[in-house]
């Protein structure tokens, strides 16, 4: 699946999400925001080999972190980000920034390392699986290799979610709710979950 495809997947896929709309509320033009956001984040996580599809069914991202540390992955995001900030007004950039804090308020990108002890662990950031392909076994095909990969290298899977509805797909994978974190000043929840090697 090329990148461009990849990103209006992560936009269909996560426009409706708590966490998105927190993020772009008040934006002009959000929607055209956020699939710009989602083709930087594309391209971010290619450069960094985090991106995996299975076919155009779907893809995930997700990294080990003794293979990419938070200042890559930082670095990438901003790089890539560079032309969606010069062509974002002055006003909007300042909500964007105000709403990513209300947002970092509960999603921390470190959470994990409250619940283990291990170096390495497997982050879990986007599955995205095509809307005519669910219940069909592509979101299986997706995190199976991904949680095999885990478990090979012994390391734990951590994922964070907006969106209750999904905790119960999780744990059927074995993943286990571990934290539950509601803003205080916006209407948002995210539920930190953990499958341990």
């Amino acid at each position: 699946m090329e990148n461009e495809r990849c990103a209006q997947l992560v936009a269909e896929s996560f426009a409706d999400d708590p966490a998105t709309r927190v993020q772009f509320a008040g934006i002009s033009g959000w929607h055209e925001q956020f699939e710009a956001h989602c083709r930087c984040k594309i391209e971010a996580y290619e450069k960094l080999g985090c991106l995996t599809t299975h076919g155009d069914d779907g893809l995930a991202i997700g990294y080990f972190t003794e293979d990419v540390s938070l200042e890559m992955l930082a670095t990438a995001l901003q790089d890539a980000a560079g032309p969606l900030i010069s062509d974002t007004t002055a006003e909007d950039l300042a909500r964007m920034q105000e709403n990513v804090l209300n947002v970092a308020e509960i999603i921390d990108p470190l959470w994990y390392q409250r619940f283990t002890d291990k170096a390495n662990v497997y982050v879990l950031q986007i599955i995205a699986v095509q809307k005519e392909k669910r219940g069909s076994g592509a979101f299986r095909k997706l995190i199976d290799p991904l949680l095999q990969a885990a478990e090979v290298r012994k390391a734990p899977v951590a994922l964070q979610t907006d969106r209750q509805e999904l905790v119960a797909l999780y744990e059927h994978f074995g993943f286990e709710l571990v934290e539950e974190l509601c803003s205080q000043k916006v209407n948002l929840t995210c539920f930190n979950m953990i499958k341990q090697p």
